[in-house]
């Protein structure tokens, strides 16, 4: 069989509406040297059949269908029957530009990078923003945005040993990041909006829930177990990051949760918060779960009515 010169990933569940979109923005690529792995992990809906009929239709497209394991399991999949040079990934209810693989390829062609990041937009039903990969810091990338935006060589990732993190359904994207940044050395941007990333409302991207708080302290810990730790301070950041998530994201605060977690960083967000966070802080280190919830209420309750007055005042600006 020969080897192409891109392999192309979709971990397929539960994306019938759009899948048909999806694939098709990948067949059109003007550089047709490629090959498209759908993933259908366990998908309940019509998605099985539609992998399977797009593979009946185009030599260049193959298929796995496995029981589902998540998003992580279903991209490691693709991984290992991945034959290209270079690999990419799309989700399933997303798209790409025509010209992405040609695009790319020329950056390819001659820089020989390890990796190659392309702009994108994200797209909400009130409106589309773009971003450009010399636009964002490289904590930003890390921190908050996905693999798909990027084009990896399949060898650096193997050399590395860089995969994702099965059994973890939020910070899996984190992770793979953190590890692409702390070990690629030839990084290549590429300033042209290449993919269309949708925000839909239904994603697991826009619900927090104490499993998401529990797959990001794995992720960290996953990253702590390594050989080598390259860029603490991103660890630190994260770390920062989900213990704010235990006390603002969720219904009611995890004070346990957060005591018992990362207490090394506790001292930094006492001293780089806001007057209010400080402060929130500082109790929740001493107060009991039930005063703590209490106060949390109350404090949504006083944001809530704050905006509301805040609305008001502009409307009658306006």
């Amino acid at each position: 069989m020969s080897t192409p010169k891109i392999s192309c990933i979709v971990p397929v569940y539960n994306v019938e509406k759009y899948l048909r979109r999806c694939v098709d923005s990948i067949l059109a690529q003007t550089f047709t040297d490629f090959e498209l792995i759908l993933v259908d992990d366990g998908s309940p809906d019509g998605c099985p059949a539609i992998c399977d009929e797009y593979a009946e239709k185009d030599s260049r497209v193959r298929v796995i269908h496995q029981e589902n394991k998540g998003v992580s399991a279903a991209r490691n999949a693709g991984l290992d029957m991945a034959r290209g040079e270079y690999v990419c990934f799309v989700d399933g209810d997303d798209e790409v530009s025509e010209i992405l693989f040609e695009t790319v390829i020329k950056k390819i062609d001659k820089d020989k990078p390890e990796i190659v990041e392309f702009g994108f937009s994200a797209v909400t039903k009130c409106h589309t923003e773009e971003f450009l990969p010399g636009d964002i810091a490289q904590e930003a990338k890390v921190d908050c945005f996905a693999s798909w935006a990027k084009i990896y060589l399949r060898s650096f990732l193997s050399k590395n040993n860089i995969r994702y993190p099965e059994g973890i359904s939020l910070a899996e994207d984190w992770y793979f990041n953190y590890l692409i940044f702390a070990y690629a050395k030839r990084i290549s941007l590429c300033d042209t909006v290449l993919y269309k990333y949708y925000q839909n409302a239904d994603s697991c991207m826009h619900t927090l829930s104490s499993k998401n708080i529990y797959d990001e302290i794995l992720a960290v810990r996953l990253i702590e177990s390594r050989p080598k730790i390259i860029n603490q301070a991103l660890i630190r950041n994260r770390k920062i990051i989900a213990k704010r998530q235990m006390l603002f994201c969720l219904e009611k605060p995890d004070v346990e949760l957060f005591r018992i977690t990362f207490p090394e960083v506790n001292k930094d967000m006492i001293c780089e918060a806001k007057l209010k966070t400080r402060i929130y802080v500082r109790l929740a280190l001493f107060l009991p779960q039930w005063l703590m919830s209490a106060i949390f209420k109350m404090y949504k309750k006083l944001a809530g009515s704050m905006k509301i007055l805040l609305f008001e005042f502009c409307d009658i600006l306006g």
